[in-house]
């Protein structure tokens, strides 16, 4: 889509279509490096992680206010550790 904040209304309603689980913004994760990534996590009100490996430092991203900030995704662990034990409700 055009707009990026209509991407993750798209993308929920198709994994509801291929799961038959209900997928909406209290149990989604968006994950991107720019503050639009951020933005549109926040139109469906899902989780905003953002990641400071773009053109964004850690410093930028932070201003807008991600639930996580993460330097980069080299530790999966650590990664799956911190996504895993965020609260969604």
């Amino acid at each position: 889509h055009i707009d990026r904040d209509h991407l993750p209304a798209i993308a929920m309603k198709q994994a509801t279509e291929l799961t038959h689980l209900p997928f909406d913004g209290h149990n989604t994760i968006i994950i991107g490096d720019t503050p639009l990534d951020i933005q549109c996590a926040r139109a469906v009100g899902a989780v905003a992680v953002a990641v400071a490996t773009g053109r964004y430092s850690a410093t930028t991203l932070n201003q807008y206010k991600p639930d996580i900030l993460l330097h980069n995704l080299a530790d999966t662990v650590t990664v799956l550790q911190t996504l895993m034990a965020y609260d969604v409700t």
